[in-house]
């Protein structure tokens, strides 16, 4: 049996190695089972580790969440804090990039205490989950929108809250591999076929496989396949081998564990961590009929047809998510992009890459040729071309490409998305559309921009 799955990664491997450290141990020392002893008996699922590495006492003090998120935050600044040890008794052995704290949270969703203690009457085990160092601020937000629009979709959730302080919110869910204080146990499936989520190798065919080989039922098979269908078309992208896992029930059966983790997201290289048929850059419906077709899932296709029309029609509708060309044939595909781009991007620019990811052939699709009025702005090097801003703006607008230039330049290395297979990352130069229309004066009941081409490429 492998160790390295049991053994925290991310934020709690970090808490431990500056921990360690900090009483003058390198890293580098500790192998994996010293790495468990801290674990001991409070780590994910039912495994226990013994001799345990005992972290201190624990109270039933409440727990101040925005302290605890500054505390988080300083740590993976990289300050020398104090607050390595509470920090490593609050994490419980999870894993992944996010900051995070297992805790016990009161029935009314009030009171929240340490976790490590035995459960107390009237309370439940959760995990917390703080902002990153480089995710959105209102990732807590993003992430609680998410668990409801999967449960919408037919994903099996677990329980989720948004916990709200007069600063911050945070995103909880209660945990799985706890029912009161008896333990469940579980298994990812990178721990169970030995694959390293760091190096992403896997497809969705091996999630379906392994989980008709494990659970043989069927119905466990379409859960996996909900949330296979959840993740491509909600662009969680971080859909690696360690974000699916099983439980062992009372009856000794694995059964499909519900989901977790489920963001929007990107993977190496903005691509999906798990391929869809081999498709990563760009799968779709497509890849989507055919994965479900060859497991032989008859309900496959209403599997994901709710999962499109849940996300893209009700849940849009109830938070104003639905764009202007939200109906006919592309209606579902065009909300659910757009529902998921507001939810993330209102105060958050897009995300930018790095120079090494751009793409090496961009266009997959052909360029029609230029008309006349194209070729006649090129003979003049465009100085009679103007970009005209009007409508619900104070002051309307026709800018020549000089007075663009004088508003400023910008430059930035981001993706083009397109379901049609054209997806690429290439660098980008020229003025920012909120610099234009913030000099235009935007008016207040302004919605939406609609640009109009007055000539076809």
């Amino acid at each position: 049996m492998s160790l390295d799955p049991l053994v925290s990664d991310g934020w709690g491997r970090l808490l431990l190695d500056r921990t360690v450290e900090k009483h003058g141990l390198h890293r580098g020392q500790m192998n994996p089972l010293d790495r468990l002893a801290y674990v001991g008996r409070h780590g994910m699922g039912a495994l226990r580790y013994e001799p345990e590495l005992d972290l201190g006492n624990t109270d039933d003090a409440p727990l101040a969440l925005d302290k605890l998120a500054r505390e988080s935050a300083a740590v993976l600044a990289g300050e020398n804090v104090e607050v390595f040890e509470e920090l490593l008794r609050l994490n419980g052995s999870s894993s992944g990039a996010r900051p995070k704290i297992v805790a016990q949270v009161s029935t009314d969703r009030k009171a929240i205490i340490h976790g490590r203690q035995d459960l107390q009457r009237g309370f439940t085990h959760w995990m917390i989950k703080f902002p990153s160092s480089q995710g959105a601020r209102d990732v807590g937000a993003i992430e609680y929108a998410y668990s409801l629009m999967a449960k919408d979709a037919g994903v099996e959730m677990p329980e989720t809250h948004l916990f709200r302080t007069k600063r911050n919110k945070y995103f909880g869910t209660k945990r799985f591999d706890r029912n009161g204080d008896a333990r469940i146990h579980m298994h990812s499936l990178g721990g169970l076929i030995h694959a390293d989520h760091r190096s992403p190798s896997l497809d969705y065919d091996m999630v379906l496989r392994v989980s008709l080989a494990l659970t043989r039922n069927i119905q466990d098979a379409e859960k996996a396949y909900a949330l296979v269908c959840f993740n491509v078309l909600a662009h969680n992208r971080d859909d690696h081998a360690k974000n699916f896992s099983f439980l062992l029930n009372a009856r000794n059966e694995w059964i499909f564990a519900p989901a977790y983790d489920l963001v929007y997201s990107y993977g190496p290289g903005g691509e999906q961590s798990m391929l869809v048929l081999g498709e990563g850059r760009n799968p779709g419906a497509v890849q989507l009929q055919a994965l479900g077709k060859q497991h032989g899932l008859k309900n496959a296709p209403e599997i994901l047809a709710k999962v499109k029309r849940a996300v893209a029609d009700r849940l849009a509708k109830r938070y104003g998510l639905i764009p202007p060309d939200g109906s006919g044939i592309y209606g579902p595909g065009e909300t659910l992009t757009y529902a998921c781009q507001r939810l993330l991007t209102r105060n958050t620019p897009a995300r930018e890459f790095s120079r090494s990811m751009i793409s090496k052939n961009p266009f997959a699709n052909a360029v029609a040729p230029p008309n006349d009025a194209f070729k006649r702005l090129a003979a003049g090097e465009f100085r009679d071309w103007r970009l005209v801003v009007d409508g619900t703006v104070a002051h309307p607008m026709a800018l020549s490409l000089a007075d663009l230039k004088s508003l400023g330049l910008h430059s930035q290395i981001t993706e083009v998305a397109c379901e049609e297979g054209w997806s690429y990352i290439a660098e980008w130069i020229g003025t920012p559309l909120s610099v234009v229309l913030r000099e235009a004066g935007v008016l207040p009941q302004t919605q939406y921009v609609d640009p109009e081409y007055g000539y076809s490429w």
